[in-house]
């Protein structure tokens, strides 16, 4: 399987540590900003866990970001890609 996280943070690493582990693929991975994800990107480079930076090519998209920003990604990739949400699901 070929996933992604959006939200890096204590629960995304731990979902990052699950699905490397049970043979997925990490393929994407989104920060709270740019320069966090482009240090992020580099270490999983250089350790050999991050396969390739392309969204399009993921199956699953994990959201484990601040819980504001659910509600848009779940707007944005719902349609396109099987999505895990970290609770709570979002807060209006």
């Amino acid at each position: 399987m070929k996933f992604g996280v959006i939200g890096p943070g204590k629960m995304g690493r731990l979902y990052l540590r699950d699905f490397i582990n049970l043979g997925g693929n990490l393929n994407y991975i989104k920060s709270s900003s740019k320069n966090k994800t482009e240090k992020l990107k580099n270490k999983l480079i250089k350790i050999g866990k991050l396969k390739n930076k392309k969204l399009k090519d993921l199956d699953t998209l994990i959201i484990s970001s601040k819980t504001n920003t659910h509600y848009k990604y779940i707007n944005k990739f719902f349609r396109k890609k099987k999505l895990l949400i970290e609770k709570p699901f979002f807060f209006l």
